[in-house]
C-alpha cells in the first residue's frame, strides 16, 4: 500500500517462516517446535503470484520470491496480473507454460528499463532469473537515477507559466515595440508617398526618356546577377548540414544477426521493428512506434535467428524469415500483427526476406499462401 508520506508499506507477507536460529532441546517432537520446511509435492499460496517451480511443489529459495515480486510489479505497471485465468488450475497452467503479455501492451509509455527488469525477473527457468535481490535492486536504483535526470532535465527546460511577472514583463515589452514600429511604418508611408507623387509628375513629362532610362538598368542589373551566379557559383562550396541522429532504443540488448535487412521500418514511417536478445542469447522481435516512443514484443524469445523482416503495404502486419539455430537447415516465412498477437506460418524453406510490389499491375502477382501483393 502506498502511504501519504510516500512510501511503500507492506501489509500482507503471504508465506512466511521465521529466519533466525532457535536453540537447541532435547525434547525434538515438542508441540511448541514451529516446522518451517513443507513436504515435497505440496503447493501453497496464492496462484496468481506463484513461480514456476512453487507451483510444481518443488523446493523453493530466494529466487521464488524474485518471481513473486516481479509479478507485483507487473501489476503494478499494467493493472493486472501476468498470468489471469478463470479457475486456479488455469492461472497454475499459464505459470507453467504461456509467457506474460508485454507490459507495453496495457501501459505504451512504460520505458523499455522496467520492461526488461520485470522480463528477466520472471523468466521462467530460476537459473535465468536474477540471482539475487541486490541484482535487481542496483537495476531499478540505475533506473531511478535514470529518470531524476530526465526530470531535472525536463524542469529546466520548461517555459515560464503564463500570468507570471516574467511573461507580463514580456507581454509589455512586446506591446511597446508594437506601438514603436506602427508609428515609424505611419512615417514611412507618408514619406513614401509624397516621393511617388513627385517621381510620377516627372515620368508624365519624360517618357521616351525614362523607358529608355528603366530598359538600360534592367539589362545592366540583369547582366551584373548572371556575372555573380556564375561566378559565386562556382567558387562557393556547397553546404552540407550534420545529420541529427536521434536514438530509439536504450536497453543495450538490441540484436545484431539479422542478415537481410537489419531494421524495417513501415511505409507510413510510423513504426520501426528490430530483435532483442537475451542473457542466453534467445532472439525476441520488437515494434517500436516511433511518434509515442512506445514498444511492444511481437514475437517471444526463442532459440532462433531473423533473417530478416518485412512490413505489410498497410502496416498491419510483420512478415519474417526465422532459421532454426540448431537445425540450420530449417526456416521459415511468419507473420504476426503489428501489436503483437499469434504468429502464423506463411510458408517453410523460405531464405530470402518479402519484399512487396508497389502497385497490382506493376509486375506478375507471386502469391504465396493468399498473399497476392507479396513475391
Amino acid at each position: 500500500m502506498l502511504r501519504a508520506d510516500g512510501y511503500v508499506k507492506v501489509l500482507d507477507f503471504g508465506l512466511a517462516k521465521l529466519a533466525e536460529k532457535r536453540a537447541l532441546t532435547s525434547d525434538t517432537h515438542a508441540a511448541t517446535i514451529a516446522k518451517v520446511e513443507t513436504d515435497p509435492g505440496t503447493v501453497m499460496g496464492t496462484a496468481s503470484y506463484m513461480s514456476p517451480e512453487q507451483a510444481r511443489g518443488h523446493p523453493v529459495d530466494a529466487r521464488t520470491d524474485i518471481f513473486s515480486l516481479g509479478v507485483v510489479l507487473y501489476e503494478m505497471v499494467a493493472g493486472r496480473v501476468p498470468f489471469e485465468a478463470k479457475t486456479t488450475s488455469d492461472v497454475i497452467a499459464a505459470i507453467l507454460e504461456k509467457q506474460p503479455p508485454p507490459l507495453a501492451r496495457y501501459e505504451p509509455d512504460a520505458p523499455s528499463q522496467i520492461q526488461w527488469i520485470v522480463t528477466k525477473a520472471l523468466r521462467k527457468d530460476r537459473d535465468e532469473r536474477y540471482q539475487t535481490i541486490k541484482e535487481m535492486l542496483s537495476d531499478l536504483r540505475d533506473f531511478k537515477q535514470e529518470l531524476d535526470i530526465q526530470l531535472r532535465i525536463e524542469s529546466s527546460a520548461a517555459p515560464d507559466e503564463p500570468g507570471s511577472d516574467v511573461d507580463r514583463n514580456k507581454s509589455g515589452q512586446r506591446a511597446a515595440r508594437t506601438t514603436n514600429e506602427t508609428a515609424q511604418t505611419s512615417e514611412v508611408t507618408k514619406r513614401t508617398t509624397s516621393s511617388a507623387e513627385i517621381i510620377l509628375s516627372e515620368i508624365k513629362r519624360h517618357k521616351t526618356g525614362v523607358a529608355m532610362a528603366l530598359t538600360a538598368l534592367i539589362v545592366i542589373i540583369a547582366g551584373l546577377v548572371f556575372a555573380l551566379y556564375k561566378f559565386l557559383g562556382a567558387n562557393k562550396p556547397a553546404t552540407v548540414h550534420a545529420p541529427k541522429f536521434t536514438a530509439l532504443t536504450s536497453g543495450g540488448k538490441v540484436g545484431d544477426y539479422l542478415i537481410d535487412g537489419d531494421v524495417s521500418i513501415s511505409p507510413d514511417g510510423k513504426y520501426v521493428t528490430y530483435a532483442v536478445f537475451d542473457d542466453k542469447f534467445q532472439m525476441s522481435l520488437w515494434v517500436k512506434q516511433v511518434s509515442t516512443n512506445s514498444q511492444v514484443q511481437i514475437v517471444p524469445p526463442a532459440n532462433v535467428a531473423f533473417e530478416g523482416t518485412t512490413f505489410s503495404r498497410d502496416s498491419e502486419f510483420v512478415y519474417y524469415i526465422t532459421q532454426d539455430r540448431i537445425n540450420r537447415f530449417k526456416s521459415g516465412l511468419y507473420r504476426v500483427p503489428v501489436i503483437g498477437g499469434t504468429s502464423t506460418l506463411v510458408m517453410d524453406d523460405v531464405w530470402s526476406r518479402p519484399v512487396f510490389r508497389p502497385t497490382a499491375s506493376s509486375s506478375p502477382p507471386y502469391a504465396t499462401s493468399g498473399e497476392a501483393n507479396m513475391r
